[in-house]
């Protein structure tokens, strides 16, 4: 009968029209927008590859890799899915940062700069980074809001590098 191929005509112009759209569908598109969690103070302007910490959850990880979209710098452990164990490895290795080991780690990556995000290290390996000494340590630590930030070089020294455009605080040693 004719029906059947006009019905099957019109189930299939529907189902490639539709085809891509996300589900449920909504023919006037009136999907709401996902709230977009606030990533805090941008790190778009300090010297990378950077090293996020703590980095113990995975969201942990995807929110650093969405910060790392504003400005699209080079993010040592900006992953989503997979995770490497190098990189498994180094965020390890960084239970007792800073100290001689851990940065000599940083500088073996070619890490330019480690940021703490203060509010998340309670309970984590860097609940205590801040408080740990740095005399000695090719490390200048500053501040940000919500952030202490540790540029590894060659020389210690105290405050943001020139070039990293940060101007931030300086904190003590």
């Amino acid at each position: 009968p004719a029906w059947v191929a006009a019905a099957a005509v019109t189930v299939l112009s529907l189902g490639i029209a539709t085809e891509g759209r996300s589900l449920p569908f909504d023919p006037f598109d009136d999907q709401a927008m996902p709230e977009v969690p606030d990533l805090g103070t941008s790190t778009a302007d300090v010297p990378a590859p950077q090293l996020h910490l703590p980095a113990t959850t995975p969201e942990h990880n995807r929110a650093y890799q969405l910060a790392s979209t504003e400005g699209f710098y080079d993010l040592v452990n900006g992953r989503a899915s997979t995770n490497p164990s190098t990189v498994l490895d180094l965020i390890d290795a960084m239970a007792t940062f800073p100290d001689a080991a851990s940065v000599q780690r940083l500088q073996q990556w070619g890490v330019r700069t480690v940021v703490i995000h203060t509010a998340l290290v309670p309970g984590t390996p860097q609940a205590t980074a801040v408080e740990r000494p740095i005399a000695g340590l090719p490390l200048r630590r500053y501040e940000l809001p919500g952030l202490v930030l540790y540029e590894v070089s060659s020389n210690a020294s105290s405050g943001p590098s020139e070039r990293s455009g940060a101007g931030g605080r300086s904190g003590p040693d």
